[in-house]
């Protein structure tokens, strides 16, 4: 295991400042850098060129379609087409960048309940009515599972000639969101033994428990673990600062050579971030 700071610890801006706040806040205790998914394609780039020659090893370009953006779970084929060629041109920085993973996040589902109204109703206590929710699910879940299936025949053919591994960011939390555990389970299964792998997130897995939505599936051996802790729906949080058992999230992945990634948000002070980032060495040296 090694040590990893994702730039989800800096206000994205410009990949000059950004990468700057990342080196201040990294110093030397970690071995290399994560780009988080709220950059663009040419954010990542100019990160990646900026970083030639350094010490630091960039390990992944975390990816999701732009909320407005194309959605790969779309049932109309030009939008998944236009969703594969973000995917595509992603990969393709990635490989020219020697990156060696790209990150996919979950997308999400035509679904009428969103989550602010789920994180509302959960912060006054009132009833949620996941049931009835994930019986919506349910309908317009399986296609959108075939549909993400199109979309990633060309993308991992593509990951196979460029030598990059896609991930899948696991659990999804959220019942809107596709493919949850169950389904990227699925998905490797039809792919077989293509270069595709998942990334455990811990602070996901503990919402994913507090709104109770069935997302389960068997997790294998990840490639890497993003480390955070929570406190309610609220994830991203320094390590040991929120209410989720991070260690025994981790102690349940099999992943004897995985990044460890401390995935935390720009509001954390440097005094959070370098704790956590000991934490993450206490737990790559365990």
């Amino acid at each position: 295991m090694r040590p990893v700071l994702a730039t989800s610890v800096c206000v994205a801006h410009d990949g000059a400042s950004l990468l700057a706040r990342w080196q201040a806040l990294a110093a030397e205790r970690v071995d290399a850098l994560a780009l988080d998914a709220r950059l663009p394609l040419e954010g990542c780039r100019a990160v990646l060129q900026a970083l030639r020659g350094s010490r630091i090893a960039c390990v992944e370009i975390p990816y999701r379609p732009r909320a407005s953006g194309p959605s790969p779970l779309s049932a109309d084929r030009h939008e998944r087409r236009a969703a594969q060629e973000e995917l595509l041109q992603t990969l393709v920085v990635a490989a020219e960048h020697g990156v060696a993973r790209v990150v996919l996040h979950p997308a999400s589902l035509p679904l009428p309940t969103g989550t602010d109204l789920l994180r509302e109703r959960f912060a006054r206590g009132s009833s949620l009515d996941l049931e009835a929710l994930l019986e919506e699910r349910a309908v317009v879940a399986r296609a959108a599972c075939d549909h993400l299936c199109m979309v990633l025949d060309g993308v991992l053919r593509a990951a196979e000639s460029a030598g990059t591994t896609l991930a899948f960011l696991t659990p999804s939390p959220w019942p809107q969101q596709s493919p949850n555990a169950s389904e990227v389970e699925r998905l490797r299964a039809v792919f077989g033994g293509g270069r595709h792998g998942v990334v455990f997130a811990t602070d996901r897995a503990h919402v994913a428990r507090l709104l109770d939505s069935h997302d389960s599936g068997d997790i294998g051996e990840a490639c890497a673990v993003r480390l955070a802790d929570a406190c309610g729906l609220r994830g991203q949080l320094p390590l040991d600062s929120g209410e989720a058992d991070w260690r025994a999230g981790l102690a349940q992945v099999r992943a004897p050579s995985a990044d460890l990634v401390v995935t935390i948000s720009p509001a954390a002070r440097p005094a959070e971030v370098e704790h956590s980032l000991e934490l993450c060495a206490e737990a790559c040296a365990g």
